[in-house]
């Protein structure tokens, strides 16, 4: 299991007991307030039990204040939620960005043109070649981690599309081909799964 992988669960379970801690709290603020909002209910209709009305109106000012403390932790907790969310999906592979859209390159005879792209996250990247005016047409993906060299081409030909495996680097994504006498043109799209 990578390091990213790991740091992303330990974020996420860590996330989860700050939640449910900010979520005991606040039922227990709620229950505690609500039996001292009903006992200041009960007790405004009996003037026997009230010694003013200046303790009515302070109680009444904390319940407030306490009401905008529970929407304040309300407020913090669903921000948690989606954070937990957004990194479940990314351990889960769930999220993608699309980093070059139908994009209409063209190269000489034996040449490629590439991407260089500053990954966060372990993933996969997809190199769509919606077109090519030859069928000699390639993708390559280089990256460098920790010592692992990776290069790997696959032949696409006039269209098609191809995978890579990625770790959070530096990658570079060439699309070329390797026509001997004339050039090509092609239409690409990468997208990035992590």
């Amino acid at each position: 299991m990578s390091s990213s992988k790991t740091v992303s669960r330990n974020l996420a379970i860590v996330l989860a007991i700050i939640i449910a801690i900010l979520l005991a709290s606040l039922i227990g603020t709620i229950a505690y307030y609500s039996n001292l909002n009903r006992s200041l209910s009960s007790n405004a209709g009996a003037s026997s039990n009230v010694s003013s009305s200046q303790e009515i109106s302070t109680l009444q000012s904390q319940i407030a204040e306490l009401n905008q403390e529970i929407n304040s932790l309300q407020s913090n907790i669903n921000a948690l939620n989606q954070k937990i969310n957004t990194l479940t999906n990314i351990v889960n592979l769930q999220e993608q960005t699309t980093l070059v859209n139908q994009q209409t390159i063209s190269q000489p005879a034996g040449y490629y043109t590439y991407w260089d792209f500053q990954l966060q996250y372990a993933g996969y990247i997809v190199v769509y070649v919606y077109s090519s005016t030859t069928t000699n047409t390639y993708v390559e993906v280089v990256w460098n981690y920790n010592g692992i060299n990776y290069d790997q081409s696959i032949t696409v030909g006039a269209s098609g599309s191809a995978a890579f495996p990625v770790l959070p680097t530096t990658v570079q994504v060439r699309v070329g081909n390797t026509n001997i006498f004339n050039g090509a043109t092609e239409t690409v799209s990468i997208v990035y799964v992590y």
